[in-house]
């Protein structure tokens, strides 16, 4: 079941897109659903600044963006120093791209142009699975 407005409301999510008009439409739409967006970080170094000032509960991560710097860099970060999960938006869908993306065990991959509710589908879902891992995780610690 997707989550209420009310449940979301205390949940951030970082955007991380260059596409200003997509960040725009992005921001709206957490925003409808009632998500705390937090950005959006146009660059690598950006997102770096909100991962670790900001916290947030998820991430969107843009795979295409200017600078140094992938969103399949900040993937790896987010793997290595932030314990969230983060979901891939792209216009990619090459073999090639597929199999980085999946490289970095995404909560979530979606294609651009994207619908409100695809957002919803996938943030939902992105959150349901993190709570099963997390849960999963406490229940086979061996002091438990």
């Amino acid at each position: 079941m997707v989550s209420s407005t009310v449940e979301n409301r205390n949940k951030k999510i970082l955007i991380v897109e260059d596409e200003l008009m997509i960040a725009g439409d992005l921001q709206d739409i957490l925003q409808r659903l009632g998500y705390n967006a937090i950005g959006p970080a146009f660059n690598y170094d950006q997102a770096l600044t909100y991962l670790e000032n900001d916290t947030p509960d998820l991430a969107i991560l843009d795979i295409a963006i200017k600078g140094h710097c992938s969103g399949l860099d900040i993937g790896k970060i987010i793997n290595k120093r932030f314990n969230i999960p983060f979901v891939f938006l792209t216009s990619y869908s090459d073999k090639e791209t597929v199999q980085k993306v999946f490289d970095l065990n995404p909560a979530g991959y979606l294609i651009k142009p994207f619908k409100e509710n695809d957002i919803k589908t996938t943030i939902a879902l992105a959150f349901a699975n993190a709570t099963l891992v997390q849960k999963k995780h406490f229940s086979t610690h061996p002091y438990n």
